[in-house]
């Protein structure tokens, strides 16, 4: 375990002018994290509009329950030495008044009760264990007592009247209570040290990781993180759904987050015990809005308008971990793989509108998913889903994909496997990425001549030329090789076509820079059985839908898992499954409508 700096957090605490330390109502410090090792660094320093925003006063006093952490650091910042009983006691009579007032609660009108309430007060604030305590106390600091507003030319007030004066402004009540927290922490985290207070937060707590979080810290981050996403999320979003009807787009997506929780949809919701507004959104439920919101007369309009909303998912999540948390500041290189789905039962997919029918996937024919997941030394991400029914539309659906992450990113390396390898394909990678692309070729491709094989065998490289455009081919023997596994299969020959110079280029370069494409193997494995839910007799237009929510969630929990809480600034490292039940948390979960209002004690 190793103790480092990450980001900023920023106090803005205007009950500091209430102190007599000389404390600015502005500070800022780099909070300090307990790390594994030093590939966590990257996440401890990536946060929300790169700082932790603590502004005082909270609105509910629970809120302290959550920024404890955090307090412990300015606790350490601040720490003010030589301090003294009435040095304390006079900050905490500075305080009472407007932390009251936050709570909607005022001293009694008579100036004798009032005096008696501050003492009993300051008694919680300062861990006195009893009434004849305090009074012992007060006898002893004279000059807490005036300031209190005690009459000190009589006696201090007895047990009894004190007693008489707790029932009757009601101490116990939680407002009050909750307007002590509020002194106390006040106090706390601007450098009064916990022996002169009735709290026990530790000074200068560095901050843990995932599961070593509190556990209610954890959870609570996790929710804020997720309800801030979802907000960025559906920004603008609509589904061509009229703005009063039953569902919102959120309470949609949340569904389908809920449904891939468990394998039974109602199962599920037993467990979780979330209330929705009206009655829960069944799978027959989200058929009838994908159908009716986003269906056409044509097979091939309805798809199309998936895919859109798709892309629009997509670029608002990559906008917001572009411009809000700091990623894609570097390149990031781009893994494309193809996965197959069966048509939905009952469907001729000869009577489809481009669909392949290809019968090498499925006897009665089926589409392909075209799915890519972009990688960096610290980040992986889903790119999308798009339905590929006709092979010709390939090319394009790569140029939109790729036109859109550039609006966010560089792309350093696009790789993919053979089946992209065909020259429109080829050519919108070249214009779009460069030089920097690799996509592996049929032994028996088109594009290679029986000739130019075996020019590929006698020298390990060559200029192919297929309809006027020239490529540059690698080629390796790979039978007795024992790197073949990357790419999940037994082969021969590794064939590759690459932008790279053919000269200053070897295939074993080619070779390792390709494994990583196995990544999007990975993903998408991950995508279909962890963030989608399980239902074999999904029809395809729905499959689309799902499968894009699917990798949105994916996304929201990779940015989850690479950078802090916007809250609290914690490193979560929460697991798939508590990624989605926070998604319908946040979502579900009844908001209190309780409004604090004035009363008198």
């Amino acid at each position: 375990m190793t103790e480092t700096v990450g980001v900023r957090a920023v106090k803005n605490d205007p009950l500091v002018s209430n102190l007599p330390m000389d404390i600015n109502q502005q500070q800022s410090i780099r909070l300090r994290y307990d790390v594994d090792s030093e590939t966590d660094i990257p996440q401890i320093k990536r946060v929300y509009r790169g700082r932790v925003k603590m502004d005082y006063p909270v609105q509910h006093a629970d809120e302290f329950a959550y920024r404890a952490l955090i307090e412990s650091q300015f606790a350490a910042h601040n720490a003010v030495a030589d301090l003294d009983n009435t040095s304390v006691d006079h900050a905490i009579y500075q305080l009472l008044s407007p932390c009251l007032d936050k709570e909607g609660v005022s001293l009694p009108d008579d100036p004798t009760d009032a005096a008696r309430v501050r003492a009993l007060m300051l008694k919680q604030i300062r861990a006195i264990t009893s009434t004849d305590e305090l009074i012992r106390y007060l006898q002893k600091n004279p000059t807490t007592a005036e300031l209190l507003g005690l009459d000190t030319d009589h006696k201090i007030p007895s047990k009894s009247t004190f007693s008489n004066i707790r029932r009757k402004s009601g101490m116990e009540r939680k407002v009050v209570q909750a307007s002590i927290r509020r002194v106390q922490h006040t106090l706390f985290r601007n450098g009064i040290s916990p022996e002169f207070l009735a709290i026990e937060p530790v000074v200068g707590q560095a901050i843990p990781q995932g599961s070593k979080l509190p556990g209610h810290l954890r959870s609570q981050g996790l929710v804020n993180w997720c309800e801030l996403l979802l907000q960025k999320l559906t920004d603008g979003i609509s589904f061509n759904r009229a703005e009063n009807t039953k569902y919102t787009i959120r309470e949609i997506i949340a569904a389908v987050a809920m449904m891939a929780l468990h394998d039974n949809f109602e199962k599920g919701y037993q467990l979780a015990q979330f209330k929705f507004k009206d009655d829960i959104i069944t799978p027959t439920r989200l058929n009838q809005i994908v159908t009716q919101n986003l269906g056409h007369e044509k097979f091939h309009q309805s798809k199309e308008a998936i895919e859109e909303l798709g892309m629009e998912l997509h670029e608002n999540i990559f906008q917001f971990a572009a411009d809000e948390v700091g990623f894609f500041s570097d390149p990031i290189s781009i893994a494309y793989d193809p996965t197959s789905i069966s048509l939905e039962k009952g469907v001729d997919y000869a009577n489809i509108d481009g669909a392949m029918g290809d019968p090498k996937l499925d006897a009665g024919g089926g589409f392909l998913f075209a799915t890519g997941v972009s990688f960096t030394p610290m980040a992986r991400f889903s790119i999308g889903v798009q339905l590929i029914t006709d092979k010709s539309t390939l090319p394009d659906s790569l140029r939109q994909t790729l036109f859109m992450l550039g609006e966010f990113v560089d792309i350093r390396w696009f790789l993919a496997d053979r089946e992209f390898d065909n020259p429109k394909t080829i050519d919108v990678v070249r214009l779009m990425v460069g030089d920097t692309w690799i996509i592996r070729l049929r032994k028996n491709s088109s594009l290679i001549s029986d000739e130019e094989y075996r020019e590929l065998q006698k020298h390990g490289k060559a200029v192919v030329s297929y309809g006027g455009t020239e490529f540059n081919v690698f080629w390796k023997d790979i039978s007795e090789s024992q790197f073949d596994w990357v790419f999940g299969q037994k082969d021969n020959d590794f064939i590759v076509v690459s932008g790279m110079p053919l000269d200053e280029t070897d295939i074993t370069e080619l070779s390792e820079k390709y494994s990583n494409r196995w990544s999007a193997e990975t993903h998408i494995r991950e995508m279909k059985h962890s963030f989608a839910p399980e239902n074999q007799q999904m029809f395809a237009l729905k499959h689309l839908f799902i499968l894009n929510l699917s990798s949105v969630f994916y996304n929201i929990y990779k940015i989850i898992n690479q950078s802090l809480s916007p809250r609290y600034g914690l490193p979560l490292r929460p697991n798939y499954y508590e990624v989605l039940s926070a998604i319908a948390t946040s979502t579900f979960s009844p908001r209190s409508t309780s409004t604090p209002y004035k009363q008198d004690l």
